[in-house]
């Protein structure tokens, strides 16, 4: 099935970008909506977990492109051991 997106509210123009404050994904009869500075899950491959972003632009392209600029977050064993801060806590939970 087809993803479509759709703008919320009023766009505002910033050099040669349109931004907005929201945004509804639409497959079927499901709608799911994020808004600046939600944070949100992406789907990831089979048996990992997904991906965590915090969405920080939603903006619109002069050719029309709908973009989403987020902030990615590691996953705890996305970082390797020797890299990880004095007291990151390492959970087993895969779901």
């Amino acid at each position: 099935m087809a993803v479509t997106y759709e703008w919320r509210g009023t766009g505002r123009r910033k050099g040669t970008r349109t931004y907005f404050d929201a945004m509804v994904a639409k497959v079927g009869q499901v709608e799911v909506s994020a808004c600046v500075g939600s944070a949100v899950l992406l789907k990831a491959p089979p048996g990992e977990l997904p991906y965590v972003a915090l969405v920080e632009d939603l903006y619109e392209t002069p050719k029309g492109n709908q973009m989403i600029g987020t902030r990615w977050f590691y996953r705890v064993e996305d970082v390797p051991v020797r890299q990880r801060p004095p007291g990151m806590l390492v959970s087993k939970n895969k779901g």
